[in-house]
């Protein structure tokens, strides 16, 4: 027995619920997640373990990470309102109170950051309670032709990238003489 065909009536239509995403990508659109940004713009999320003047270690991550290609740390998340208190051209930390202080910075190492700057010389900060961002030096957004967006917020630039059975390959980030 088949039923005729015939029009719907409008009380039995209504709009489909989008189906939710398992895994949706951090959204930038309000805070940028602790990590790090590259001098070509990329972002690596994910938290400090410890750093010193040349290296950085990530959570997460069994490689240190060279500071030379470093523009900036997160520790916490930073809004786009704050971010513009970091001012151009200048290293320092940006401070959880919105202040700006001109530093040169030494390490993180037990929840502590080191910096030594002209106003206060040499001084400790709670990570977790007094900075928000590590300004290194300034970064651009550097030519590309790939966007690769991770689900932990991490945001690669790249020229190039390969593509293998079970990988992505994304050439790496080569120092440069510019600060």
């Amino acid at each position: 027995v088949s039923t005729p065909k015939a029009p719907v009536p409008a009380t039995h239509l209504f709009p489909s619920k989008p189906t939710p995403a398992r895994n949706q990508p951090f959204d930038f659109s309000d805070k940028t997640p602790p990590g790090i940004l590259l001098r070509n713009g990329s972002f690596l999320a994910g938290a400090v373990e410890r750093a010193t003047e040349s290296s950085l270690r990530l959570s997460g991550r069994d490689t240190p990470l060279s500071t030379v290609n470093i523009a900036r740390i997160l520790l916490q998340p930073l809004s786009k309102n704050l971010e513009d208190r970091i001012p151009t051209g200048r290293a320092g930390l940006l401070l959880t109170k919105g202040d700006f202080v001109d530093a040169e910075f030494k390490g993180i190492d037990n929840g502590q950051v080191r910096a030594i700057s002209i106003l206060f010389g040499p001084h400790y900060y709670d990570a977790a309670k007094e900075v928000i961002a590590i300004a290194l030096r300034n970064h651009s957004l550097s030519a590309f032709t790939f966007e690769v967006r991770l689900l932990d917020g991490t945001l690669l630039y790249a020229s190039s990238i390969t593509i293998e059975r079970d990988a992505l390959g994304i050439p790496t980030i080569r120092a440069e003489n510019r600060g």
